[in-house]
């Protein structure tokens, strides 16, 4: 696991909208789901709800945003 994805995942986190998060990190919105897509598939779960065009945090996803923060 990249640094760079976990910083990613955290702000996403934040925005919880894709295409926000990406636009803030100044990358494409194909890679930033691409990356996160790893982590949940290293995770072996989903990390985020999804809900039409928005990410929620689930609660397997919170502890994680902890230590991504924090890196």
């Amino acid at each position: 696991m990249e640094i760079r994805e976990l910083q990613w995942f955290a702000t996403l986190a934040e925005y919880q909208h894709v295409t926000a998060a990406a636009e803030r990190l100044n990358i494409s919105q194909p890679t930033l789901s691409r990356a996160i897509s790893r982590l949940e598939k290293r995770a072996g779960v989903p990390l985020f709800d999804r809900h039409q065009n928005r990410l929620r945090l689930n609660k397997r996803g919170l502890p994680r945003t902890r230590v991504a923060r924090h890196r």
